[in-house]
C-alpha cells in the first residue's frame, strides 16, 4: 500500500473539519428557529463564511 503524501492528508482532513463545522452550524440554526428564537443569526453565517474562505485559501 503507498503512503498517501502529507500534504493531501492535511487537505483531507481539512475538508472534513470544514463539513463538520458547516453541518453543525445548520444543525444550531434549525435547533435555535425550532426553539422559537426570533432574533438575528449573523455570526452563523460569518463564522461559516470564513471556515469556506481559509478552505478556499487551501
Amino acid at each position: 500500500m503507498k503512503k498517501m503524501e502529507f500534504s493531501k492528508l492535511l487537505l483531507l482532513q481539512e475538508s472534513a473539519l470544514v463539513w463538520i463545522v458547516t453541518l453543525s452550524f445548520v444543525v444550531l440554526a434549525f435547533f435555535s428557529v425550532y426553539k422559537g428564537y426570533n432574533g438575528n443569526l449573523p455570526w452563523i453565517t460569518t463564522l461559516t463564511s470564513a471556515v469556506w474562505a481559509a478552505y478556499g485559501v487551501s
